[in-house]
């Protein structure tokens, strides 16, 4: 009984992922963002990352920004796609002697966005509704 009930429910299967995952990452990049540019880009910089100062910025957007349209299930794929290559690039550069658990999860959570998308409750879902009307 309550298996049938999950699965005649499951268009809210990816709210709580998109949830934790934008949490996750709308702070890591706001934190890069807004409060630590400069100890981001010299951390860049000590782990050998070249155009460190510009890297910290782009990757401080791909975080808060993605991180907020992951919430909003807008854009999630691109923005999921975006938030892989992040973390794949931070577990092979900052994580890769340890500490990599939180990024791991990341990948995996953006990886599983990627493939299944944002879900029937989401504004992704919303504008392919309107493209079709507007098509009609």
């Amino acid at each position: 009984m309550c298996m049938k009930w999950f699965e005649k429910n499951n268009i809210w299967a990816t709210i709580p992922l998109r949830i934790a995952l934008a949490v996750l990452f709308i702070a890591h990049g706001a934190s890069k963002l807004f409060g630590g540019l400069e100890g981001t880009a010299g951390f860049f910089d000590k782990i050998g990352i070249p155009l460190a100062f510009f890297f910290a910025v782009v990757v401080g957007i791909v975080e808060f920004g993605g991180g907020i349209l992951l919430l909003l299930g807008l854009f999630t794929r691109y923005s999921a796609a975006l938030l892989s290559i992040v973390m794949i690039v931070a577990i092979l550069t900052a994580h890769l002697g340890g500490g990599y658990e939180l990024a791991m999860m990341g990948l995996g959570g953006s990886l599983a966005l990627l493939f299944m998308g944002a879900g029937k409750c989401s504004l992704d879902e919303k504008c392919k509704d309107w493209c079709k009307k507007k098509k009609n």
